[in-house]
């Protein structure tokens, strides 16, 4: 607690000296945060933060440690906007609010369209002057949507549950997060693959909820997607907040509950600060919505009663499982059913695990494939040519290093991929955009039945000729 009061009162001298500086001035790197949302037809969340600070680094192999200390000491130094004015959209909804003292908003929304799954995208935007600040400054805002075929939903802390943080050793911790970097921490052994089996490679949404501020949104977010967890938004807390990080936890978890009714969930934490009273206070809170509770266990003295109290006073027909390990959640979950697995009793595999693609012209291919995977549900991977996909899969691109000749999908080999999108109105969409970003439609006189009465599909070729196939509200295939 030492060390919090440390970067507290740290930020608090920063704020002060800040604002004195530049009350009056025109924001020099004025920027609008987006952190990613989530919802249903019941209601939408989006979040985010107003800063006068240019976009933090990313990371990449091999820097050194000086590199990560400067990214995270500028995460936690941040020249906040208060009183900016904004607007949020999602899903034919729109909501104006402005940003409170340290810069962030909130809103929730009530979509008037369908939502689309995994991702409906959103925008936030200036929504009138401030401080000279005017014209167009717009941000999109990734909202996760559960897939209809989704059968529960999975609640995760972060630190010590699926990153190594070591918090109950508070010099480590410290150390740890200011000198490492989203490539360079780990998580548990055997995590990702169970949460992988949890989710069923993306059609059960996850929600990592912790303790930790919003200042290490970027680091988190990051390491979730290098180590390649499944896909779902990170719902973290204001440093300066005056709430306790306790009942901001649970003010999170009862945020997802409420806006996901038709979701049963597992809990997922660990033994070192608060989960097990959180959980326990939630399972009694919300009769049958709580399938199960998995604590990892990461005491440096696990005698000193504390879990064991809340394990002996549990009187939930739920169950409470104290874990050792990875192996420990797995075998229990598999018990219970809650793991999606083939009927030999193995996790199930994803049917492809990733497309390598090579290019002549990276930086023009870049662009029209960022656009249109953006549009099936992909997201871009931070500093790198990078897209995953919900259920893991994910699509690489680099320059090829044969520059003898240019592709021909007419050659033998793979001729094209396709990709799926959730609604016919989608498939339009990309289809009247795909033009304008570099795509060139193909069989556009048998749109959208070209490949069969019963098959809706848009087939699109890339400048460099790469034929992509997008077909509306069917499972991934490739040829």
């Amino acid at each position: 607690m030492g060390a919090l009061r440390w970067i507290v009162a740290a930020e608090h001298a920063w704020d002060a000296a800040r604002s004195r500086r530049t009350a009056r001035r025109p924001p020099a790197h004025f920027r609008i945060q987006s952190y990613d949302g989530h919802g249903t037809s019941a209601g939408v969340v989006v979040r985010g933060r107003v800063v006068d600070d240019p976009p933090l680094t990313s990371a990449v192999e091999g820097e050194g440690v000086r590199a990560a200390l400067r990214r995270q000491v500028r995460g936690f130094l941040t020249d906040e906007l208060p009183g900016v004015p904004l607007r949020v959209s999602v899903a034919g909804a729109h909501a104006d609010v402005v940003s409170d003292a340290e810069g962030y908003f909130r809103v929730l929304l009530q979509p008037t369209v369908p939502l689309e799954a995994p991702v409906t995208t959103g925008t936030i935007e200036l929504a009138g002057e401030y401080r000279g600040i005017t014209g167009s400054h717009t941000t999109d805002v990734h909202v996760h949507v559960p897939s209809p075929r989704a059968e529960l939903g999975i609640v995760s802390d972060i630190d010590d549950t699926v990153l190594e943080t070591g918090v109950q050793r508070v010099g480590r911790m410290v150390v740890q997060t200011f000198t490492g970097s989203a490539l360079t921490r780990t998580p548990f052994p055997g995590v990702v693959e169970l949460y992988r089996d949890l989710t069923g490679d993306g059609v059960n949404p996850v929600f990592y909820v912790s303790s930790s501020p919003w200042n290490l949104h970027a680091f988190i977010d990051g390491f979730l997607r290098h180590r390649r967890f499944p896909l779902g938004p990170v719902l973290l807390r204001d440093l300066l907040g005056t709430a306790a990080g306790r009942e901001e936890k649970h003010d999170r978890i009862r945020e997802v509950l409420d806006l996901h009714p038709g979701l049963r969930f597992v809990l997922i934490g660990d033994s070192g600060e608060k989960d097990p009273e959180i959980y326990a206070d939630i399972v009694r809170e919300h009769p049958g919505r709580i399938i199960a509770v998995y604590i990892r266990e990461v005491r440096l003295d696990p005698g000193d009663g504390r879990v064991e109290r809340v394990a002996d006073a549990w009187d939930h027909d739920v169950p409470f499982v104290l874990a050792a390990d990875s192996d420990a959640v797995r075998r229990h979950a598999a018990q219970t059913g809650l793991l999606q697995v083939a009927p030999g009793g193995t996790a199930r595999a994803r049917a492809v695990h990733h497309l390598d693609l090579w290019v002549d012209d990276v930086d023009r291919a870049e662009g029209e494939w960022d656009w249109l995977l953006a549009g099936c549900g992909w997201q871009r991977e931070d500093g790198i040519r990078s897209w995953l996909h919900p259920d893991g899969t994910y699509v690489f691109m680099e320059h090829s290093p044969d520059q003898h000749g240019s592709h021909d999908r007419l050659r033998p080999g793979v001729n094209h991929v396709a990709l799926t999108v959730a609604s016919r109105e989608r498939l339009d969409r990309l289809r009247a955009e795909a033009g304008e970003r570099g795509w060139r439609e193909l069989y556009a006189d048998g749109y959208p039945h070209a490949g069969g009465p019963q098959h809706v599909a848009l087939y699109l070729e890339s400048s460099e000729g790469f034929e992509v196939e997008v077909v509306a509200g069917q499972a991934v295939a490739s040829d």
